[in-house]
């Protein structure tokens, strides 16, 4: 393994650490909002993006690299961070799908911004279809 990463490899962990994130906090707020009909859709974007860090993780894995997401310090964080504000917000729920939504919006950006990096064409299409599915995610599930 190598200390510095190349252009793909940052792309790839860039993808991992974007859909591990989005996962995470779609979790966690599906627990937190189990009476809501969304919570379902919630926690099928989580297993999907889940699976999605996996491939990409999995790339990285071949290259003899190590796909990172959130230290476990930053993602507790997070999760104390997302259930104050919702505790503190005047419609919690809204806040925490708020916070869902940027988490998607970044999976978008860096699904995007992996279209010009040097990917493998298997990898170049997942992440084609990764940005088409979060771009249908913010238009349908988190619309503003």
């Amino acid at each position: 393994m190598s200390i510095l990463r190349d252009e793909r490899l940052v792309a790839l962990h860039d993808l991992v650490e974007a859909c591990r994130a989005s996962a995470s906090h779609c979790d966690l707020v599906a627990e937190a909002m189990a009476e809501d009909p969304r919570a379902e859709s919630l926690r099928d974007l989580a297993e999907q993006r889940n699976r999605e860090a996996d491939f990409f993780g999995k790339r990285m894995i071949a290259e003899d690299d190590i796909p990172e997401g959130p230290p476990e310090e930053r993602s507790l964080l997070q999760a104390a961070l997302a259930r104050g504000k919702a505790a503190l917000a005047e419609d919690g729920e809204d806040a925490l799908l708020a916070d869902c939504r940027t988490r998607e919006e970044e999976v978008l950006h860096q699904a995007e911004a992996a279209g010009s990096a040097p990917l493998r064409d298997d990898e170049k299409a997942a992440a084609t279809a990764l940005a088409a599915d979060a771009r249908r995610r913010l238009d349908g599930l988190f619309k503003a």
